[in-house]
Protein backbone atom coordinates (compact mmCIF):
# COMPACT_ATOMS: atom_id res chain seq x y z
CA UNK A 1 0.00 0.00 0.00
CA UNK A 2 1.27 3.43 -0.96
CA UNK A 3 -0.70 6.49 0.19
CA UNK A 4 -2.00 8.78 -2.56
CA UNK A 5 -0.48 11.73 -0.72
CA UNK A 6 2.93 10.64 -2.03
CA UNK A 7 2.03 12.42 -5.27
CA UNK A 8 1.88 15.75 -3.43
CA UNK A 9 5.56 15.83 -2.50
CA UNK A 10 6.50 18.50 -5.03
CA UNK A 11 10.17 18.78 -3.99
CA UNK A 12 10.90 15.05 -3.85
CA UNK A 13 13.85 14.14 -6.10
CA UNK A 14 14.35 10.42 -5.39
CA UNK A 15 11.67 7.85 -4.75
CA UNK A 16 12.91 4.30 -4.16
CA UNK A 17 10.10 1.81 -3.70
CA UNK A 18 11.86 -1.38 -4.73
CA UNK A 19 10.93 -4.77 -3.28
CA UNK A 20 7.65 -3.68 -1.66
CA UNK A 21 5.08 -5.97 -3.35
CA UNK A 22 3.36 -2.92 -4.90
CA UNK A 23 0.84 -3.65 -7.64
CA UNK A 24 -0.41 -0.07 -8.12
CA UNK A 25 1.45 3.24 -7.97
CA UNK A 26 -0.91 6.15 -7.20
CA UNK A 27 0.74 8.96 -9.16
CA UNK A 28 -2.40 10.23 -10.88
CA UNK A 29 -2.27 14.00 -11.30
CA UNK A 30 1.07 13.86 -9.60
CA UNK A 31 2.91 16.91 -8.34
CA UNK A 32 6.24 15.06 -8.34
CA UNK A 33 7.62 17.69 -10.70
CA UNK A 34 11.18 17.47 -9.36
CA UNK A 35 11.45 13.67 -9.30
CA UNK A 36 14.72 12.57 -10.94
CA UNK A 37 15.08 8.94 -9.83
CA UNK A 38 12.14 6.53 -9.56
CA UNK A 39 12.90 2.95 -8.52
CA UNK A 40 9.98 0.54 -8.83
CA UNK A 41 12.05 -2.60 -9.30
CA UNK A 42 11.09 -5.95 -7.79
CA UNK A 43 7.41 -5.16 -7.28
CA UNK A 44 4.22 -6.70 -8.65
CA UNK A 45 3.45 -4.13 -11.33
CA UNK A 46 2.11 -5.57 -14.56
CA UNK A 47 1.83 -2.25 -16.40
CA UNK A 48 3.80 0.98 -16.42
CA UNK A 49 1.48 3.73 -15.20
CA UNK A 50 0.72 6.14 -18.05
CA UNK A 51 1.19 9.01 -15.61
CA UNK A 52 4.95 8.36 -15.55
CA UNK A 53 5.16 10.51 -18.71
CA UNK A 54 4.27 13.55 -16.54
CA UNK A 55 7.59 13.26 -14.70
CA UNK A 56 9.48 15.68 -16.92
CA UNK A 57 12.64 15.85 -14.76
CA UNK A 58 13.05 12.09 -14.56
CA UNK A 59 16.59 10.85 -15.29
CA UNK A 60 16.46 7.26 -13.99
CA UNK A 61 13.51 4.88 -14.12
CA UNK A 62 14.02 1.40 -12.69
CA UNK A 63 11.37 -1.11 -13.73
CA UNK A 64 13.46 -4.27 -13.61
CA UNK A 65 12.35 -7.68 -12.34
CA UNK A 66 8.60 -7.30 -12.70
CA UNK A 67 5.77 -8.90 -14.60
CA UNK A 68 5.71 -6.31 -17.40
CA UNK A 69 4.71 -7.59 -20.84
CA UNK A 70 4.54 -4.27 -22.71
CA UNK A 71 5.82 -0.72 -22.66
CA UNK A 72 3.31 2.06 -23.43
CA UNK A 73 4.17 4.21 -26.44
CA UNK A 74 3.65 7.32 -24.31
CA UNK A 75 6.79 6.53 -22.35
CA UNK A 76 8.68 7.69 -25.44
CA UNK A 77 7.61 11.23 -24.51
CA UNK A 78 9.94 11.23 -21.51
CA UNK A 79 13.17 13.25 -21.72
CA UNK A 80 15.84 11.92 -24.06
CA UNK A 81 18.40 11.77 -21.26
CA UNK A 82 16.29 9.20 -19.37
CA UNK A 83 17.93 5.92 -18.40
CA UNK A 84 15.35 3.15 -18.14
CA UNK A 85 15.99 -0.37 -16.80
CA UNK A 86 13.53 -3.02 -18.03
CA UNK A 87 15.72 -6.05 -17.34
CA UNK A 88 14.05 -9.22 -16.07
CA UNK A 89 10.56 -8.62 -17.49
CA UNK A 90 8.43 -10.58 -19.95
CA UNK A 91 8.24 -7.91 -22.64
CA UNK A 92 6.37 -8.92 -25.78
CA UNK A 93 4.90 -5.72 -27.18
CA UNK A 94 7.33 -2.85 -27.63
CA UNK A 95 6.51 -0.25 -30.26
CA UNK A 96 9.12 0.73 -32.83
CA UNK A 97 9.01 4.29 -31.43
CA UNK A 98 10.00 3.07 -27.96
CA UNK A 99 12.67 0.73 -29.36
CA UNK A 100 14.27 3.56 -31.31
CA UNK A 101 13.91 6.09 -28.51
CA UNK A 102 15.63 3.90 -25.90
CA UNK A 103 17.88 2.01 -28.34
CA UNK A 104 16.40 -1.38 -27.45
Amino acid sequence: FLPTEIGQLSKLQRLHLSDNLLAIIPIERSQLSQLQSFDLSINQLTIIPKEVEQLSQLKYLYLNDKQLTSVPTDIGQLPEWLTINLEGNFLENISMEVKQRFKL
